[in-house]
């Protein structure tokens, strides 16, 4: 992505509010036409007058910024069934992994769980 310009940035504002001229713009900021220019000229570009359009007029401001659409990096499609088989294989080795500590013991440099009693062995469970 390139660096962010006054003239990219007050286009994409001006087809965001599907105005056609600067002039326009510069009633929907309520400054001067000359005020347009001159961030223009100057590369400056109006954050705070963005963020209050953001606000007032739900305007997004990433794609207004950078241009880039909230959506585009979302995959609004995403399969999630193999994801929710990872959960709920992590979740199954967490609860197994919690009642062996309760069990056996915390590993070697762990903290002793609290309740824990500890557990007798014999020579067959080695």
């Amino acid at each position: 992505m390139g660096a962010v310009t006054a003239d990219a940035v007050l286009d994409r504002v001006r087809i965001m509010t599907g105005l056609k001229r600067d002039i326009d713009l510069a009633r929907l900021f309520a400054v001067s036409k000359s005020t347009i220019t001159t961030w223009r000229r100057r590369n400056r570009v109006p954050y705070s007058e963005i963020l209050a359009l953001h606000f007032e007029k739900k305007l997004d401001f990433s794609y207004c910024i950078l241009g880039i659409q909230q959506y585009n990096h979302l995959n609004l499609d995403l399969d999630l069934g193999p994801l929710k088989a990872d959960l709920k294989f992590w979740e199954a080795f967490r609860r197994f992994r919690t009642e062996m500590r309760r069990v056996y013991g915390p590993e070697a440099g762990e903290e002793t769980p609290e309740g824990y009693k500890g557990v007798t062995r014999t020579a067959d469970d080695v």
